[in-house]
């Protein structure tokens, strides 16, 4: 997307070019040292984030209930007056 707007402007500013190939050159190395470092799998895992998750969904199931028994019973307040 960025080349498309690169091509379509740098015309009529040719500073652009510049703009984007060191917008382009940062990019690339940005996505790689993320790649490499801090996208690498992690090595060690315990027992605690599935713990916490199943305690967490308890809460999300709640949270969503009740919301959605809010909206279907209390329905009548999102409904507009016709014109």
């Amino acid at each position: 997307m960025y080349i498309f707007i690169t091509l379509a402007y740098a015309t009529a500013i040719p500073v652009f070019y510049l703009i984007s190939l060191a917008f382009f050159h940062v990019t690339y190395k940005y996505e790689k040292i993320c790649l490499v470092k801090v996208y690498s799998k992690t090595k060690v895992f315990s027992e605690e984030l599935p713990e916490l998750s199943m305690k967490m969904i308890k809460y999300a199931i709640f949270i969503n209930l009740v919301s959605s028994a809010y909206t279907l019973f209390f329905g009548r307040i999102f409904h507009m007056a016709p014109l």
